[in-house]
């Protein structure tokens, strides 16, 4: 008989911030290239959300309250832009203050004293947002500045501009154990021909400021800062080869047909060599209009969880959720702008309406089933399927993904279709396995089971909203009651 059990709380790590993450020091590439550690060698869960408009809609105490919503909620990642999508060089912040000087990115808006400028405030975010434990992925500017599609010429326009911006960063911010920088920003670098130039020389430039030095020759050291590329596609097409680049990320992003991009992606940049960690960086939004427009219905949880498990059970080391009210900080009626730019999708509520959106809570679900057991051991494996998803993926309710570790292993079914799994792919032994509720964080336990070569495992229900996942562990690896 399966017994339903609530999931009880895997130690004060969950929800209790206390900045208990930075005491393990900054983040660095685990030494075998598939995840992320802290410099002490402890694993590190990334559990991000979009947040692009932190630094320029928000005041402080907006920020405080946004902040500790998501410190609550397990989020170990803020992901904000420092020049804002928004029109953020043009409409200042909630105390007037603008980023720089007549739009100059070698030029930064600073002035004497504390809580004078846009910086302040920025510093002000930051110190917040690391006294709660969070790690803030900091995106230097929006691509729009670099290689622009709506407004007629670029920001930076030379390599020179972007040193002596990322320079800055670099130094204003080098005692911050809690960043990671995030270039590209929506855009690929192939859309102008000057954008490889701009993006390495920004690179250059905040290792460099991170470095305390200013050389402005083509290379730095890079073993100071952690950076990634932000855009549709991975950045492996384009950066793989970089020294700057740490990890890869990319995006299943907001199209109603680009769900395969959560398991093509991640597999793919699984098998390059050299291994460099691989990240969905930015999903499907919870509330946002599917295709961009209001009439083909709303991304909701449930595409929000396929998403994230899909991806994470196909290589990626962690995931950033988004809500379409939040990431933009959406305070109910249109801001105004100076700039064209483009027509933002339908939003139904606020930011503030929206941080209690269920895919934010599911996401501490995701969190507490990862730190049940080593993720970090986690490597996609569809062999363990003795059925495998159609070539076509036409069958969106059936692709299951498997993904196995050190004498366990997890599969993800997203509509509750049967699971065929390939036990002696895994153990000879005895199993114990359980079903795991992405929606509820409850699980159920199936029971200790004879070794078979081939298992089926039926979740409950069927049809989209009734994904689970499945837990089968070798009963001599000496894991703890889930």
């Amino acid at each position: 008989m399966l017994m339903m059990v609530a999931w009880t709380a895997i130690g004060t790590e969950l929800h209790d911030g206390d900045a208990w993450r930075l005491r393990n020091g900054r983040l660095e590439v685990s030494p075998d290239g598939r995840h992320l550690v802290h410099e002490n060698g402890k694993p590190f869960l990334w559990l991000g959300d979009t947040a692009w408009e932190l630094f320029h809609r928000l005041n402080r105490e907006e920020a405080v309250d946004y902040l500790e919503d998501r410190r609550s909620k397990g989020f170990t990642v803020i992901q904000a832009v420092l020049l804002a999508e928004m029109d953020g060089l043009n409409v200042p912040n909630a105390y007037g203050h603008l980023p720089l000087i007549g739009g100059d990115p070698t030029r930064p808006a600073v002035l004497s004293g504390r809580q004078n400028d846009y910086w302040d405030h920025v510093d002000f975010i930051l110190d917040q947002a690391e006294r709660r434990g969070l790690f803030v992925a900091l995106v230097p500017t929006w691509g729009e500045w670099v290689t622009p599609r709506f407004v007629k010429e670029p920001v930076f326009k030379t390599a020179a501009q972007s040193y002596r911006y990322g320079n800055f960063l670099g130094k204003r911010y080098r005692r911050n154990r809690s960043l990671v920088w995030i270039l590209g920003g929506d855009r690929q670098p192939t859309e102008m021909p000057h954008a490889f130039g701009v993006w390495r020389a920004l690179a250059e430039g905040i290792a460099d400021g991170t470095n305390n030095t200013f050389r402005e020759d083509g290379q730095a050291d890079y073993s100071t800062t952690l950076m990634t590329y932000h855009s549709m596609n991975s950045s492996s097409r384009w950066w793989q080869k970089d020294d700057w680049i740490d990890f890869h990320t990319w995006g299943t992003y907001h199209g109603s047909e680009d769900w395969s991009r959560s398991f093509r992606i991640p597999m793919l940049d699984w098998s390059l060599e050299p291994p460099r960690p691989t990240l969905n960086g930015e999903p499907c939004y919870e509330e946002m209009p599917r295709d961009y427009r209001g009439d083909e219905g709303f991304f909701t949880a449930t595409e929000v969880r396929n998403a994230a498990y899909w991806s994470i059970l196909s290589g990626s080391f962690g995931f950033t959720y988004g809500a379409h009210p939040v990431w933009q900080m959406w305070p109910g009626q249109v801001p105004t702008t100076t700039v064209k730019l483009p027509d933002l999708a339908p939003t139904r509520m606020t930011w503030r309406e929206a941080l209690s959106l269920p895919g934010a809570s599911q996401m501490y679900y995701l969190r507490k089933m990862m730190l049940a057991r080593p993720f970090e051991q986690l490597r996609p494996d569809q062999s363990l399927l003795s059925q495998l998803p159609a070539e076509d993926d036409s069958d969106k309710g059936a692709h299951v993904r498997a993904a196995r570790g050190d004498r366990f292993a997890w599969f993800y079914s997203p509509e509750g279709k049967p699971i065929y799994v390939q036990c002696d792919r895994l153990t000879t032994n005895r199993i114990n396995a359980f079903w795991y509720d992405p929606r509820t964080g409850h699980f159920l336990e199936i029971g200790n089971l004879a070794h078979r070569p081939v298992r089926l495992f039926d979740p409950a229900g069927d049809g989209p909203g009734h994904d689970w996942l499945l837990l089968i562990e070798d009963e001599d690896a000496g894991f703890d009651y889930p």
